[in-house]
């Protein structure tokens, strides 16, 4: 399983480490060379100081060396060494005009002799009088028309070392520095990845059977924030579908708790006097009205059921006044009163699915006639525009004011104004079947109160029209 913090901690630490590697590598190659260039350079500056020492002085050279200010080229201690020669005519042997004290010291009393080509100055690796690995600086230069070769050597032990040290911090370095960045990325990940933890600690305790509050991290983390909010966001539709489940279920009990109290007892009534004369006129007849009330109920539950989240297949065409008209005359002709047609467009038949329209249309006229005051017209009409959409508004004046948690709740199954459930026609399933239906035709529906009159406007995409 892919683990956010061990592929954090392993690219940040490989990438990290080749960074500093890479770096540690260029300064120690870097380094290197600029010690040997320094060394170099330090003894191209001495050969060019004992150049100036050599002077003609009446035709002849002389080489003008005091020790006083070069004791370097006397003692045994890291001696340094110098040879000059002047160069034979047209390839005779050099003679010797001077050396350093310190080339008697030991038994090689000279240093190699390599004269330089053309006036130019080498460096050549060698091995000095004492023993050290060293190096030789080669310069040929005229005195007065005479070609002189002077040779100066030092020891390259110090250099070496140098180069050494730096070569053993380096690989140090290697085995030292991915350890430590290794820690110090685990760390440092395993730290900011801390909140996830308790995330998910918060997340473990939630439990919906219970109201919870949001869920929260003690310090806000800017990146964990959106999914804090997602999260609360979830938690909160949960926890109100959990609600109106846990509403419903109850309310279905409650629902079928009376019906089923009344079968029982109009049973013991038959079994105690079973040949009551009395009792056999309303029995069967009672016993039917209350089997039909449950069948309505488990109906309308079962017609929610099916059409919940789920769309419906609007193949039919047909015109939504002629069915408005053909219902209110059904129901009530004398108090629904069905406004002629506002429309913006020529063609109003539309494509949508007729069952569930006329499903629709039912329930929202025989709610505004049943919670209506007697004798009171419900307005209906049907406005087409020209963005293709078919709405349908229902008016009607109020029995009795509704309250903001009334508007909230009333489309919710089984629920009623009413708690005590008196009425024995009304189940508080219509308005609930009206707002499935609307959704799964794609549609919405709304509903606003002003003062005594409460208006639902159903809005209808129409895929087709004509």
């Amino acid at each position: 399983m892919r683990s956010i913090q061990r592929t954090l901690s392993r690219r940040l630490s490989v990438a990290i480490t080749l960074l500093v590697i890479t770096v540690l590598l260029a300064a120690d190659i870097a380094v290197d060379t600029w010690i040997e260039a320094e060394f170099e350079h330090a003894m191209k500056d001495k050969t060019g100081l004992l150049k100036t020492l050599v002077k003609s002085d009446e035709g002849a050279l002389r080489f003008f060396y005091s020790s006083d200010f070069l004791p370097e080229f006397e003692g045994a201690v890291s001696p340094e060494y110098f040879q000059v020669w002047i160069m034979g005519q047209h390839g005779g042997k050099p003679d010797i005009l001077a050396k350093s004290a310190t080339l008697d010291l030991y038994s090689a009393k000279t240093l190699p002799y390599r004269p330089a080509i053309n006036n130019d100055t080498i460096i050549s690796t060698l091995t000095l009088p004492d023993g050290r690995s060293g190096k030789a600086v080669y310069s040929q230069f005229d005195v007065d028309g005479q070609r002189v070769l002077l040779a100066y050597a030092d020891s390259t032990e110090n250099v070496n070392y140098y180069l050494w040290f730096i070569d053993v911090a380096f690989l140090l370095a290697l085995i030292i520095i991915p350890l430590i960045v290794r820690f110090t990325v685990k760390n440092t990940v395993a730290f900011a990845l801390s909140p996830l933890e308790s995330l998910n600690a918060n997340l473990r305790k939630i439990r919906f059977s219970a109201r919870q509050s949001d869920t929260a991290l003690p310090a806000s983390v800017e990146e964990l924030n959106p999914v804090i909010d997602g999260v609360n966001h979830f938690i909160f539709q949960n926890y109100s579908l959990f609600e109106r489940e846990r509403r419903l279920t109850s309310d279905i009990a409650h629902e079928l708790k009376t019906p089923v109290t009344e079968l029982k007892n109009l049973a013991e009534m038959a079994i105690r006097f079973p040949d009551d004369p009395e009792l056999e006129p309303d029995f069967k007849p009672e016993v039917l009205r209350i089997a039909n009330r449950m069948s309505s109920v488990i109906a309308n539950l079962m017609l929610i059921h099916k059409y919940s989240n789920q769309p419906l297949k609007c193949s039919e065409c047909f015109e939504p006044e002629g069915v408005l008209t053909r219902l209110a005359s059904q129901l009530d002709k004398r108090r629904i009163r069905v406004l002629p047609t506002d429309s913006v467009v020529h063609e109003t038949a539309i494509t949508s699915n007729l069952f569930a329209f006329e499903t629709i249309l039912s329930n929202l006229l025989r709610n505004a006639l049943k919670h209506s005051p007697e004798g009171s017209s419900v307005q209906a009409d049907i406005r087409h525009n020209a963005k293709k959409n078919t709405q349908v508004v229902i008016t009607n004046m109020l029995s009795e004011s509704l309250s903001h948690d009334d508007i909230k709740n009333m489309f919710n199954p089984l629920w009623q104004k009413d708690a005590s459930r008196t009425s024995a026609e009304n189940f508080g399933l219509g308005l609930s079947i009206v707002d499935v239906l609307t959704k799964a035709l794609g549609g919405t529906v709304s509903v606003t109160v002003h003062q005594m009159d409460i208006r639902f406007t159903i809005t209808l995409p129409n895929s087709a029209s004509g």
